[in-house]
């Protein structure tokens, strides 16, 4: 369970809104979910910068 920052009531974790108000809820990222992003990223520019290396 977690406090609404809109009303202050007590919600599920999983509501995507605030069944008491309405607000959207703002699903924060983990930090497995940002580590996995920037590998991605980080492998995505090394294949490109191999790939301009080796066709030279």
């Amino acid at each position: 369970m977690t406090i609404c920052k809109e009303c202050g009531k007590e919600i599920s974790t999983k509501a995507d809104k605030c069944p008491y108000c309405g607000v959207v809820i703002k699903k924060q990222l983990t930090t497995a979910q940002i580590g996995y992003g920037c590998l991605m990223i980080l492998i995505i520019i090394v294949v490109i910068a191999c790939t301009v290396c080796f066709c030279k």
